[in-house]
């Protein structure tokens, strides 16, 4: 498991590689073609997962294992809080890119397409949104025709839109790789840890 390659390797390179392995797999996943297998996304994935693997482990490691036995309890409040923050500020970083760059391209692909300004503009106004979240707004009552383009329109605002968001939350984690190099071995705190169980028998066999 993660724990026994952390055990082997340290955290802090835990942290690097695990972060250059999530960046790896955002990057692959951002190649993804509407009409593209589905290889290069479970590529994707499992460099994803193998990342995120090393990194959870390692940052509770460095994070409770740098800090006193006494205080071990707070430390663990304090990654979980960050870590749930984190989580809320990148999806929402990260769903605004997506929003914001898959409206400009659905845009442009109607700037670009053969529908008359009646529909497209329409489109424009109200689609956007319905792209980012996957779905092709397709007025009801269109001919089969129409409906094929304004298909393959938000397909392709959508990929585009996911390539953009997949590539900066990439650069993110390898800032954070390199970010991870400057945190210290975890600390061993052999005294604390047997003094803290004389005092507290109870927690021990």
């Amino acid at each position: 498991g993660s724990g026994r390659v952390i055990g082997r390797i340290g955290d802090r390179l835990a942290l690097v590689i695990g972060s250059l392995l999530l960046a790896a797999g955002l990057v692959s996943m951002s190649f993804a073609q509407v009409e593209g297998g589905y290889l290069q996304v479970a590529v994707g994935l499992a460099l994803v997962g193998l990342g995120l693997g090393l990194l959870v482990t390692s940052t509770v490691n460095a994070t409770v294992g740098n800090a006193p036995v006494e205080l071990a309890g707070a430390a663990a409040g304090v990654q979980q809080t960050a870590s749930r923050f984190g989580a809320a500020l990148g999806v929402a970083v990260l769903g605004g890119i997506m929003a914001a760059s898959t409206a400009a391209a659905f845009s442009s692909a109607l700037d670009g397409s053969t529908l008359p300004a009646a529909l497209a503009d329409p489109l424009r106004a109200v689609g956007s949104t319905a792209v980012a979240g996957g779905v092709a707004p397709i007025p009801p009552g269109s001919s089969a025709q129409v409906a094929a383009l304004i298909h393959s329109l938000a397909d392709t605002a959508f990929l585009s839109g996911m390539r953009t968001t997949m590539l900066v939350a990439a650069g993110i984690c390898v800032v954070g790789a390199a970010v991870a190099l400057l945190v210290r071995p975890k600390a061993i705190h052999e005294e604390d840890a047997e003094a803290f169980e004389a005092e507290h028998p109870f927690i021990t066999d």
